[in-house]
């Protein structure tokens, strides 16, 4: 789509890794986009249906790839 339309982008690099994953949870009656922002990571949820918000998070740089090497546990 992007060649048939001729779109044009531009890569950003940041210092910072953005986690997004959806979790299951009750009804989201009156939940509506939330925000955190700390020092140490910035959160947002979205709802993106009646029962699963898309949550996103930062993380400095590289961390995401320390968590994963850890595992589960």
């Amino acid at each position: 789509m992007k060649k048939q339309a001729d779109f044009q982008y531009r890569y950003h690099a940041y210092d910072f890794d953005m986690i997004w994953f959806t979790i299951q949870t009750q009804k989201l009656s009156d939940f509506g986009i939330q925000f955190k922002v700390t020092p140490y990571t910035n959160m947002i949820a979205i709802p993106s249906s009646p029962t699963k918000p898309q949550i996103g998070f930062t993380l400095k740089k590289g961390e995401w790839d320390k968590i994963k090497d850890k595992g589960i546990q």
